[in-house]
């Protein structure tokens, strides 16, 4: 994947808004927008105006400045990455698929002690 801007900025505010445990629904509401527009943000359907960047940021709390505080060339790899995609992983997981995985990698945290 190519690593841009604007389909890294859907990643930062799907963690900023996770780490800060909103849903999508909770963060248009604050943010006087449709959930809908902030999933095609999230998933880099969609490209937010400054006016868009402007309110998400204050949504979060947060400057806009900080909702660009991220390097791009490391993102990818970034750990911030990985849980992202991990909580998207899991928030469409049900609460079974959630308590096996949680389970797979308890055994996998185990195996790799011995």
């Amino acid at each position: 994947m190519n690593y841009t801007i604007s389909n890294t900025l859907g990643e930062r505010i799907r963690l900023l808004r996770k780490q800060q445990g909103m849903s999508q629904e909770q963060l248009a509401l604050k943010a006087e927008m449709a959930p809908s527009f902030i999933g095609e943000i999230e998933r880099s359907a969609k490209k937010p105006s400054i006016e868009s960047i402007e309110k998400i940021s204050n949504a979060l709390e947060i400057s806009v400045s900080e909702l660009f505080n991220y390097n791009m060339e490391t993102f990818e790899t970034n750990p911030t990455s990985l849980e992202s995609k991990l909580a998207v992983t899991l928030e469409q997981c049900n609460n079974n698929e959630r308590d096996i995985l949680c389970k797979i990698l308890d055994n996998i945290l185990r195996f790799k002690e011995l």
